[in-house]
Order: structure tokens, then C-alpha cells, then sequence
């Protein structure tokens, strides 16, 4: 809810781009539980339905936290530097925004959505580090 705004200019960034994406909710602006839209992506995700979710809140943290807990490679995005490494380094599935920092002008949403198209991941060294941390053998 604390990111309804930001999440409704990003779903018309997606249409002016001809970018795909599956709305998972909030569709009010009232108070709500961020995990049970979380754990609902996930679930499109396990069924290989996308492969980037994306949540919005205040900070950003709750929905980080969230996803991450779930299974996703989460990064908190708190600016364009960030997304890049999100992706080049960390090759991210999810990625939370803070509607804070995007009301702040501290980056901008169509920066990131273009940061996320001109990227990809590194693997290298960066791959023996996330199966690591995903506790896999890469």
C-alpha cells in the first residue's frame, strides 16, 4: 500500500514500453500484508510464468526482506548504481523498490527499467558466490 502510487506509474511505464508484466495486487491504496503478494509472485515464478518480480513499499526493507525469505535473489534497489550491480553481479529475480526514494528523486524509474534491459549477469566469479549463498553446487 505504501507503494501503490509508484507501483501505478510503473505499470504505465510498462504500457508506454510495450513491456510485458502480470499485476500480483495491490489494486487499492489500503493497508495490507506485503507477504501475501510476495508468496503469490512466487508461486508465478516457481511455474515459470515471469523472471523478474518487482515489490514497492516505504523503505523498500519489508518487501526485501520478504522476497528473500521466499526463495528469491532479492536487492534492495536505493539507486542506479544498484540496479546495475543487481543484475551484473548478483543476477537478481526480484528487486524492491522504495516509493521514498523514487518521491525523492534519488533515482528514476525509467533509468532502472532501462538499467535492467541494457544489463545482464556477469556469472564467473560472481556465479561460485550466489551458489554459495543459495547454498547449491555451481
Amino acid at each position: 500500500h505504501s507503494g501503490f502510487k509508484t507501483k501505478c506509474s510503473l505499470i504505465e511505464l510498462f504500457k508506454l514500453k510495450k513491456i510485458k508484466y502480470i499485476d500480483f495486487g495491490t489494486y487499492v491504496n489500503n493497508d495490507c500484508d506485503y507477504h501475501d503478494f510476495i508468496y503469490n509472485q512466487m508461486l508465478a515464478y516457481n511455474n515459470n510464468e515471469f523472471n523478474l518480480g518487482i515489490s514497492i513499499c516505504r523503505s523498500g526493507q519489508g518487501v526485501n526482506l520478504c522476497a528473500n525469505h521466499l526463495g528469491f535473489r532479492s536487492a534492495l534497489i536505493y539507486d542506479e548504481w544498484s540496479m546495475e550491480m543487481a543484475i551484473r553481479h548478483n543476477n537478481v529475480n526480484f528487486i524492491a523498490f522504495s516509493e521514498r526514494l523514487i518521491d525523492n528523486n534519488i533515482y528514476h524509474l525509467e533509468n532502472i527499467i532501462n538499467i535492467i534491459f541494457n544489463n545482464s549477469f556477469e556469472g564467473g566469479r560472481h556465479l561460485d558466490r550466489i551458489g554459495k549463498v543459495m547454498k547449491i553446487n555451481v
